[in-house]
């Protein structure tokens, strides 16, 4: 396993990893593992002694992953939409999305999170990262899960989710490496509405309107293009589950990043 911290060398990695250029400029970006923005997470541990132990993949943050396999299969594709506020800009947008928070925090189930470190097999073999990216970071999601909803917490199941985000122009790349073999790749992106449109008769289209946001609507909307891959078995009870989950997470980012816009300027 390959951990990647600030004071790793591209140059090294790229020498005893055999690596294309696309991914050392990957791995040379300044903003790789750097903290998390200030006011949505909990800035990271200082780093450790002189003397501190060598890292030992014996916990949650520290473990080995299993690595996806190279995307040969281009899986399902589904596309969800939710119209941005006209009075909520692009750029403001664009930067809480960049924060990786607000994407995390929308997840319904979610019972926490925490930054790990970036493991450089998890990108050598991923094209859905590309070089025009930025901000590489890497965080463990852990979900509680209703198995029978509405009987209690007894009726749950907590799941671990390692994921990775890449900041670029338009918006945020994340990848989702789920249970079952199921490996999620979503694009989140600020377009103008309309701008992204299905290109195959096989991609699920979503759009999202809740009551009342058709009159304060503005010219953009936010956009997640969601690549799963799955076992054909399960792969119906995905698209299923994935389509009517993804509506509310999506409009609950808008929401929240309307939320902290506002606060900001109140305080302001």
């Amino acid at each position: 396993m390959h951990l990647i911290d600030d004071e790793s060398s591209a140059a090294d990695l790229a020498f005893n990893q055999r690596l294309s250029p696309p991914v050392v400029r990957l791995l040379a970006d300044p903003h790789l593992n750097s903290p998390p923005s200030p006011g949505f997470a909990k800035p990271p541990p200082p780093p450790p002694s002189a003397d501190a132990r060598p890292i030992v993949p014996n916990t949650v943050l520290d473990k080995t992953w299993p690595m996806p396999s190279p995307q040969q299969n281009p899986g399902l594709t589904v596309i969800t939409r939710v119209p941005l506020p006209a009075y909520l800009t692009p750029q403001a947008v664009l930067e809480a999305l960049h924060t990786y928070e607000p994407l995390i925090v929308a997840n319904p189930y979610l019972k926490k999170y925490e930054r790990r470190p970036v493991q450089l097999e998890e990108l050598v073999n991923d094209a859905f990262f590309k070089e025009d990216g930025f901000k590489l970071q890497a965080f463990i999601v852990h979900d509680r899960v209703p198995i029978i909803p509405g009987v209690g917490s007894w009726a749950t199941k907590d799941i671990v989710i390692p994921c990775v985000f890449q900041s670029f122009e338009h918006g945020v790349r994340c990848r989702a490496d789920a249970q079952a073999g199921v490996t999620v790749r979503s694009s989140y992106e600020v377009r103008r509405a309309g701008e992204v449109q299905p290109d195959h008769p096989s991609v699920v289209h979503n759009q999202v309107t809740r009551a009342g946001a058709a009159e304060t609507a503005g010219d953009y909307e936010l956009v997640e293009i969601a690549t799963i891959e799955c076992g054909s078995l399960v792969k119906p009870f995905v698209k299923r589950s994935f389509s009517n989950a993804h509506q509310e997470v999506l409009q609950r980012v808008v929401d929240e990043i309307v939320r902290t816009s506002q606060t900001q300027y109140v305080y302001q």
